[in-house]
């Protein structure tokens, strides 16, 4: 049929535009992960592998997701309000030596002077993109990499807003196509650094012989290094036992992760926590979560 013919075309010439495109060096660079949630007003990560940061005594702005990407909102002109992507050392220090094009699409409210996409490593920016209507580029000779490469981009001194599309870098001294991830791939990017899991209904079976220990916990990601594991029962660190020696619920300070490794994790019961008044030698013993999370992002 014609619309078969149309839809043919169009799939070989998506095929194309994505030979000729160059990899985006950075992961999360159109939003689509947002693993801690959808709307911040502090310090921290937002969006995957983005973490908010501001000179400002207070924090006076708005992280949030929205249809076409992220939104970051001011509420001050005193201050510069950002969001930082860091690459590690390893993929950083490869482009030593590189021209590397950084580009965002940007809509906004406020002057293209005050919006700021920045290439940096310790120490030293390499500069600002600027602004071509609604994309921001930036080209530039990568001569020192001191432990780090960064991309900053936010709003500097100006009350109002940038809506981002998309963010990309990439090796070369030209601006190529950006074209998205699959989301399970960006997923799987993303949970590299951070993982959680939601779930008021886990529940993990365990033996007491000595060392109270549950099944393990597998990632779905291998993480870049062992990460910093927390569970939790509601908003509370740890989780709760019940145990069928006293018919009762066992408060939070019981339960611990242990044995983390770059994998996964061990759901334990803390020893000192005097087990052998809830759990009885060689029988089982219930341990309830209702989140826990991976974290071994970069600070």
């Amino acid at each position: 049929t014609i619309l078969g013919e149309i839809e043919g075309r169009d799939e070989d010439l998506l095929n194309k535009i994505n030979v000729l495109s160059n990899p985006n060096l950075l992961i999360n660079g159109d939003f689509q992960v947002w693993q801690r949630g959808g709307r911040f007003s502090g310090g921290g990560y937002t969006a995957d592998r983005w973490r908010y940061q501001t000179n400002s005594p207070v924090e006076n702005a708005i992280c949030e997701r929205v249809n076409n990407g992220f939104k970051l909102t001011t509420q001050s002109a005193d201050y510069v309000y950002h969001v930082v992507q860091v690459l590690e050392p390893e993929y950083a220090n490869k482009l030593l030596g590189k021209t590397v094009t950084l580009t965002a699409k940007i809509n906004s409210n406020v002057s293209d002077d005050n919006i700021g996409l920045e290439l940096w490593t310790e120490g030293r920016s390499y500069g600002f993109c600027k602004s071509k209507g609604d994309i921001f580029i930036g080209t530039f000779h990568i001569d020192t990499v001191n432990n780090n490469l960064g991309v900053t981009l936010g709003i500097n001194n100006a009350m109002g807003f940038i809506e981002v599309e998309w963010v990309k870098l990439e090796v070369g001294d030209k601006a190529t196509p950006f074209i998205p991830r699959h989301y399970t791939e960006e997923l799987a990017l993303c949970q590299r650094y951070y993982e959680v899991v939601n779930d008021k209904n886990m529940s993990f079976v365990g033996f007491y012989g000595g060392d109270a220990r549950t099944q393990s916990v597998f990632f779905n990601t291998e993480k870049r290094v062992i990460p910093t594991v927390k569970t939790y029962h509601g908003t509370v660190n740890g989780g709760y036992i019940y145990s069928e020696k006293t018919k009762s619920e066992v408060d939070n300070t019981v339960v611990i992760p242990d044995h983390v490794g770059k994998k996964g994790f061990d759901i334990c019961i803390n020893y000192s926590s005097n087990i052998l008044t809830y759990v009885d030698i060689n029988k089982p013993f219930r341990i309830h979560l209702t989140k826990w999370e991976a974290d071994a992002e970069i600070y």
